[in-house]
């Protein structure tokens, strides 16, 4: 059977038991209960969630993402990574996932938009739709260079109505999650040619 393997902060933990539930009989779907949060923790930890879940030689999809950590502002300050070094850590994820999991496909997702205005402290945290669509056109353009397929989880969301959230990150709604994971699902199912 299958192995597939979602990586991506609290956005994947919204709809990773709805694609585990989706390939029931068809797939074995891992994820890590940890919130994977931004690209270099992903970098640092991705070997360690992958071993204490299944034999990384044996997976044959990585879904992942990172970004909404790495675009968030604390303090008014600039995003949490610069976009140069967003893009860089990246690469070496890519490259990580290429040596842990040497015979998996690769799918990574866009990170979603945000509801701006349901933020409570903007003065303390923030995250601006316009860096994501940045952050997100970057990543894209260095997956094409590595031969990464894409799903574009951003354009779903941007497509949902305003009840789709739970907050001004989360889709962990009904409407959410199924539009979430039926892409994910899709985007999947492509890689494993089913």
């Amino acid at each position: 059977m299958p192995k597939v393997f979602l990586v991506g902060d609290s956005v994947r933990m919204g709809y990773d038991r709805y694609v585990r539930d989706h390939f029931s009989g068809q797939a074995e779907v891992y994820y890590p209960a940890d919130n994977c949060r931004f690209a270099q923790y992903v970098l640092r930890h991705f070997h360690e969630w992958v071993e204490k879940e299944c034999d990384p030689k044996t997976v044959n999809v990585v879904h992942w993402n990172a970004g909404l950590w790495d675009t968030g502002r604390l303090f008014e300050d600039e995003p949490l990574t610069p976009l140069d070094a967003y893009v860089e850590m990246l690469r070496r994820v890519s490259q990580r996932i290429r040596v842990v999991c040497p015979g998996a496909r690769q799918i990574f997702a866009t990170s979603t938009p945000v509801v701006e205005a349901q933020y409570a402290q903007p003065e303390r945290f923030f995250r601006y739709n316009a860096d994501i669509v940045r952050y997100n056109q970057a990543a894209c353009a260095l997956m094409e260079t590595l031969g990464v397929a894409v799903n574009d989880l951003h354009a779903v969301a941007s497509r949902l109505p305003g009840s789709a959230w739970s907050d001004a990150t989360h889709l962990y709604t009904e409407t959410g999650t199924r539009a979430l994971g039926e892409a994910v699902c899709a985007a999947i199912r492509a890689a494993l040619g089913t």
